[in-house]
């Protein structure tokens, strides 16, 4: 009995090599956490830097569709211009509030070269070639520098660029809805947004509401500081 009391019984060897295996996965379950935490906190803070694709590894393209196109396809075509005064002063505002206005386009005014390459029609995406020449290079990432995305291929793309209809098609059936409704303003907030992308969302809504329910169209500048968003 003596010699029993001085030894740990098998349970208690046992309950503590259980509470040891335990302690063990814990710290496991621990380390793994933390390591997935650091490599999601160094991938965000790689994200929040300087956003550049690398062009080296861009999916080849078909080289006989690019014969076909000059190379002045490759340079940025500029888009048309919107039709918006500058703002004027708190004191003027009532005597020229209709030039603040941003009018509808006249029918044919910004219709497209047929004949002309459209960069993103139909939702199509815009490959660009692996051969880029250096100018071109710098242009692409200043565009991912300042925007976060391809701002060099949005401004290849037509501000009437042509996207196919998602709704059901029980919405597309004539006479789903009332035409006798008031006329609505659509305000678009923005913030040092691209100005290719800026004027394909204005001709977006010009282009896609019935004329008579479209009363104005409202851009709120919320405070940005780039140049071509202060003209």
């Amino acid at each position: 009995m003596v010699l029993n009391s001085l030894f740990p019984s098998r349970f208690y060897i046992y309950f503590l090599r259980r509470r040891f295996v335990v302690l063990k996965l814990i710290l496991l379950v621990c380390l793994i956490w933390l390591t997935v935490a650091a490599l999601l906190f160094m991938e965000d803070r790689n994200r929040s830097g300087v956003v550049i694709e690398s062009l080296d590894n861009l999916n080849n393209v078909d080289r006989q569709s690019l014969k076909n196109v000059d190379d002045n396809d490759n340079l940025i075509q500029p888009v048309a211009q919107a039709q918006i005064a500058e703002t004027p002063s708190a004191e003027t505002v009532d005597k020229n509030a209709d030039k603040m206005v941003l009018h509808a386009p006249e029918k044919g005014e910004f219709d497209e070269d047929k004949n002309k390459m459209q960069y993103g029609e139909w939702g199509k995406p815009v490959i660009l070639p692996q051969n880029l020449s250096s100018d071109i290079k710098k242009l692409v990432e200043e565009g991912w520098q300042r925007n976060a995305f391809n701002q060099y291929v949005s401004d290849l793309i037509s501000v009437k660029r042509k996207l196919p209809d998602p709704r059901d098609e029980w919405c597309k059936v004539p006479g789903r809805y009332l035409k006798n409704l008031p006329a609505t303003s659509v305000i678009i907030c923005f913030h040092n947004e691209a100005w290719s992308v800026l004027l394909r969302t204005v001709h977006s809504v010009l282009d896609r509401s019935p004329a008579h329910l479209l009363k104005e169209i409202i851009l709120v500048d919320d405070y940005s500081d780039m140049h071509h968003l202060k003209r």
